[in-house]
């Protein structure tokens, strides 16, 4: 998806009420490969804290994201194109630590719940899920394009690399509220990129497919 389609996409859903909070999408072009990304989209370096509330919060306060979604959940994208191919992705949700249904202003309530529980310790959240792509960048234990959950050695592989059409899909599908995707469908019609790229060694694997 070039830039303008990103940027015009987030803005419908954020008119919508979909997403709360957003940052523009900003490309860099170096040779004839475009990468794209959205806010800022670090990973922790110590994986033991990735899933806790301080770094929930730190990612929350730092602007460690790109999208804030209407459960709170907090979006990081960032992907490279070269003539409309992927060439890799890490597209990353990071679920909200507290339900938001039905807050009558939820950044508000966000923001108040969160610092009630800042001092709290060991609190840690639901997993992360992250979907990284690196076309021919593959080895041992790590396929070329994966999902990762709960453990940052866990990499489930699968049949290609995805659009962000249909990482927010699944997301909204599997996270948040599957209506809405009916309600608006023209946000989570996936793009026509034959993504397949599904190596033998990882085909024999259990691992994760669709169709296009």
């Amino acid at each position: 998806m070039k830039i303008n389609a990103l940027n015009l996409l987030i803005l419908k859903m954020y008119r919508s009420g979909l997403v709360l909070k957003y940052n523009s999408p900003q490309k860099k072009r170096i040779g004839s490969v475009d990468h794209i990304t959205c806010g800022q989209t670090k990973i922790a370096k110590d994986y033991s804290h990735e899933d806790t509330l301080q770094c929930y919060l730190d990612d929350l306060r730092y602007g460690n994201y790109g999208l804030m979604l209407c459960n709170g959940g907090l979006v990081q994208i960032s992907y490279s194109l070269k003539k409309q191919n992927i060439l890799s992705h890490r597209y990353c949700y990071i679920p909200s630590p507290i339900s938001l249904t039905n807050a009558i202003e939820p950044e508000v309530y966000l923001e108040q719940v969160l610092e009630f529980l800042e001092n709290k310790e060991n609190i840690f959240l639901r997993s992360r899920i992250r979907f990284d792509f690196e076309r021919e960048v593959e080895f041992e234990a790590h396929p070329e394009s994966h999902l990762t959950l709960i453990s940052p050695e866990c990499r489930i592989a699968l049949r290609g690399g995805l659009d962000v059409k249909r990482f927010f899909r699944f997301i909204f599908l599997n996270f948040i509220d599957a209506s809405l995707i009916t309600k608006h469908q023209s946000f989570f019609t996936n793009e026509s990129y034959d993504l397949g790229t599904l190596s033998d060694q990882w085909a024999n694997e259990l691992h994760i497919n669709w169709t296009s």
